[in-house]
Parts: structure tokens; C-alpha cells; sequence
């Protein structure tokens, strides 16, 4: 998250070192247009609900083509708005293609290919979304 002034361009990078903390620091940066009379906007609105089903979706497919190849799968039922699961998802799709480094081929010998990628373009995109910049006025 990063406070911006918007006359001078200044702007605070606020980095959480833990997704417990992120409710510290926007309760500060609430906190700075409560009490400092601040006109405080988020920049953009980046959360996009329909990426956890899509994210869902892909996955049951992913699955299916793991299963086939006595391969661990991905934790499906897991709350994927929860930044912590959706590091740990990442980090496992990516230990996925370092241990098994022809994997993308094999996926798109099955036609498989696009939802395996879709996985990691998704875990970028949901994690995109926990990041906001807030202009102040």
C-alpha cells in the first residue's frame, strides 16, 4: 500500500511484514483522514471477486491432469483472499515447474498448457489486488 501525496508526489511505501499487520496499516492510513483531514483515495479498486473462481476453476483442471501423473495437487478449498495461501499456492506451482522442469510440455501435449500458465497469471493477479496506492488531497 503507498500513501502518495498528490501536489508534491511524495509518497510512504507501506510493505506489511506479515499479512497479520495489514489491518494495522489501514487503520493508520485510515487513521491519517480521520484524524489529520486528509481527503484519502485509493487510486484504483483492484479487487476483482470473480479471480478466486476463476482461480478455483483452473485449479480442478490442473488437478485432474496432476492426478494422472501421481503428482501433489493444489489446495482447492482454500480462501484464496487470504495472502498467505495465495504466497504458499504460488510457491508450489513454482517448486512444481523447478522440480519437474518439462511439466509445461507435457500440459500442452494434453492441451493443458493455458490452464497451468493461468494458475501463475492468476496468483500474480489476486496478489496485485492486496495492493492499493491512496492519493492524498
Amino acid at each position: 500500500m503507498k500513501v502518495v501525496w498528490q501536489n508534491s508526489g511524495d509518497y510512504v511505501d507501506f510493505s506489511p511484514i506479515s499479512p497479520a499487520y495489514r489491518d494495522i496499516v489501514e487503520y493508520y492510513i485510515n487513521s491519517l483522514q480521520e484524524f489529520n483531514n486528509f481527503n484519502l483515495h485509493p487510486e484504483e479498486t483492484l479487487f476483482q471477486a470473480d479471480k478466486f473462481a476463476d482461480m478455483e476453476i483452473t485449479l480442478i483442471k490442473v488437478n485432474d491432469f496432476l492426478q494422472k501423473f501421481k503428482l501433489d495437487t493444489f489446495l482447492i478449498n482454500s480462501d484464496f483472499s487470504n495472502t498467505y495461501n495465495i504466497n504458499r499456492l504460488h510457491e508450489k506451482w513454482v517448486k512444481l515447474h523447478i522440480k519437474y522442469p518439462n511439466i509445461g510440455t507435457l500440459a500442452a501435449k494434453l492441451g493443458l498448457a493455458m490452464e497451468l500458465d493461468q494458475v501463475n497469471h492468476l496468483c500474480h493477479s489476486i496478489e496485485k489486488m492486496f495492493y492499493f496506492v491512496y492519493n492524498l488531497q
